[in-house]
């Protein structure tokens, strides 16, 4: 993995805000520290049928490459692209190539650039780790979510919530004892891991009938979240009203247009983690 060329306006990022692998690359760069060295361009919050759009009232707003949608950035690049047209995407503006559309690859790229000031998310004695945290959360956390809310099984259905809690109890277990996953500081894997915790109780709780047990009821668990949320550059990267939307729009969690209210969670409320484990 070739390293970011550091100059400042080369590259952009594509993303859609409610969607989670879009997060991990907008958390990384938020970071890293990088924001005014690598500008973000949002789609709407719900990809449409023609998929991700930047345009609105037919009008586009990209102010990079003045196209309309992803899929025209994806095309300008290789007029014979047959898709898929996904986000997160990172563009290199002098060459009008992709630089890459893998958010582990992007959230590692921007981690890697030499004007990082933020804590190294993947460091090198660590790795083996990261990467089983990650695996794990994929495994356990999000495939069973996904299993939940899309079963007509009841069987699978609680092997599927029963799993997802025996996961988070784990966490939380794991988190009373040290700040992050890999102790004072995050890094990738905390990343990633708050990109499902922070949908949680908005969305999963009751789009993918997971109802055992909320985030907030988490001794561990709840302040760690809000312990993320409240580095600087993290609370933009995040918007619980856009993930209900999208959520209850779209998939076996939708509800015929009716979008549910709530729950009002208070971020902002400090996390107290800080110290705590030294």
């Amino acid at each position: 993995m070739n390293k970011l060329d550091a100059a400042a306006g080369r590259y952009v990022l594509y993303g859609g805000l409610t969607c989670p692998f879009t997060h991990r690359a907008l958390l990384a760069r938020a970071l890293a520290g990088i924001d005014a060295l690598v500008p973000v361009v949002l789609a709407h919050s719900i990809p449409g049928v023609a998929g991700w759009r930047f345009d609105r009232d037919g009008v586009a707003v990209d102010p990079f490459m003045g196209l309309p949608a992803l899929a025209d950035i994806y095309l300008h690049a290789d007029p014979g692209y047959a898709g898929p047209y996904s986000v997160p995407l990172l563009w290199d503006l002098e060459t009008h190539t992709v630089r890459s559309n893998n958010s582990r690859e992007i959230a590692l790229l921007l981690n890697a650039h030499e004007a990082r000031i933020g804590p190294d998310l993947y460091p090198f004695p660590a790795r083996a780790r990261v990467d089983a945290d990650i695996q794990g959360f994929d495994s356990r956390f999000v495939k069973q979510i996904i299993r939940a809310g899309s079963t007509p099984d009841q069987g699978e259905y609680d092997d599927a919530v029963a799993q997802v809690f025996q996961w988070l109890d784990g966490l939380d277990g794991r988190l009373m004892r040290q700040r992050f996953l890999g102790g004072d500081a995050p890094d990738f894997a905390d990343l990633v891991v708050f990109t499902g915790l922070i949908r949680f109780d908005t969305c999963y709780h009751l789009g993918s009938r997971c109802h055992l047990r909320r985030i907030t009821d988490y001794e561990a668990l709840w302040p760690y979240v809000r312990d993320i949320y409240q580095w600087p550059g993290v609370p933009e990267t995040v918007d619980l009203d856009a993930y209900r939307r999208s959520y209850f729009s779209t998939g076996p969690a939708a509800r015929g247009g009716v979008i549910p209210i709530g729950p009002a969670l208070d971020l902002e409320v400090p996390a107290g983690r800080a110290g705590m484990f030294a």
